[in-house]
């Protein structure tokens, strides 16, 4: 005989052994549990050490201590320094008054390379 206490399938409709959670309409437990954050509402059984607070705010608007909206930047800086307006000049940029310590074409001895002066041989195996 089927009964009404749900479908199990059509192999062999038998009544369930436990509680099959598809039957319910919500994920939760039956029951809803205490929370267990918090000071009031909790759950009994449980410590009272999950109930944190942040604490007082301890005493008033202190002066800020950080370059934040006060801080005073004067006219005329950027992030990247002083602003200066692009300046061009007609005269020359100065010559270094010191010889350079690079070595000239005279140092450099090349010689050509002689091709050999044997026959060559091929490769033997």
């Amino acid at each position: 005989p089927m009964s009404n206490d749900g479908w199990v399938g059509p192999w062999r409709p038998h009544r369930p052994r436990a509680p099959v959670s598809a039957q319910s309409r919500t994920p939760g437990p039956k029951y809803g549990l205490p929370s267990g954050i918090g000071y009031d509402h909790r759950d009994p059984s449980s410590r009272r050490a999950p109930g944190y607070s942040f604490g007082l705010k301890l005493g008033g608007p202190e002066e800020t201590r950080s370059p934040g909206p006060q801080y005073l930047v004067p006219g005329g800086f950027t992030a990247r320094g002083r602003y200066r307006a692009p300046a061009f000049t007609m005269g020359g940029r100065p010559r270094d008054r010191r010889a350079s310590n690079t070595p000239g074409p005279a140092p450099h001895f090349h010689t050509a390379s002689v091709p050999p002066q044997g026959r060559r041989q091929g490769q033997t195996f």
